[in-house]
């Protein structure tokens, strides 16, 4: 993979972290003043966001990023972060 292509990379991935950060809070925040059902709701899509967000950066920070593999993931990562799953 091209270098140019790597760097990108690694600063989309800078960019969505402050993104994933926020939504991490966010959701703590929910978590702890709606009760248990909404714990229950949104626990286990925060755990999905955190595995598939680590996953990705583990592979970009690697150099281990093919362009037809990421972009589907860095995808999901993003309509669930601005949607709200």
């Amino acid at each position: 993979m091209c270098i140019c292509v790597l760097q990108v990379l690694r600063a989309e991935l800078d960019l969505t972290r402050g993104k994933v950060e926020e939504v991490r809070a966010l959701a703590q925040e929910l978590m702890s003043t709606r009760g248990e059902n909404c714990q229950a709701q949104v626990g286990p899509k925060v755990e999905q966001l955190n595995q598939r967000y680590d996953a990705i950066a583990q592979r970009i920070t690697s150099g281990l990023v093919g362009r037809r593999r990421l972009y589907p993931l860095n995808n999901v990562i993003l309509k669930q972060t601005l949607t709200g799953w």
